[in-house]
């Protein structure tokens, strides 16, 4: 008897997930005779901007020396030495707000 009760709730819960899979098979049905709709915005119209004939160049940071002992810098040599990654070290300077300067040097002292 306890059989017969778990296989009809079995077949109800079947039935159940075949309902939704009807009406979603339906919905789709209706959306797949649709033409695509065009995007807007895209497509290959001129372009309003004037062509550039000289790439714009990034100003070179200053240099600057790196001293593993000095005191802002030794946690990323830290960093390094307990094995993680040089690039993980680098992120961690930029989170701290060194600037690109600091940042070169401190990766090429790593």
């Amino acid at each position: 008897m306890g059989e017969n009760n778990h296989d009809e709730k079995t077949i109800e819960g079947m039935q159940k997930v075949l309902g939704k899979r009807e009406g979603f098979l339906k919905t789709m049905a209706k959306y797949s005779d649709m033409s695509p709709m065009p995007l807007s915005g895209g497509g290959g119209g001129a372009s309003k901007k004037k062509p550039s004939t000289a790439k714009a160049k990034k100003k070179a940071a200053p240099a600057v020396k790196i001293d593993k002992n000095d005191a802002k810098y030794k946690k990323y040599f830290k960093m390094v030495a307990m094995h993680l990654q040089k690039g993980a070290a680098i992120s961690k300077a930029r989170q701290d707000g060194l600037s690109d300067g600091e940042i070169a040097a401190l990766d090429k002292a790593l």
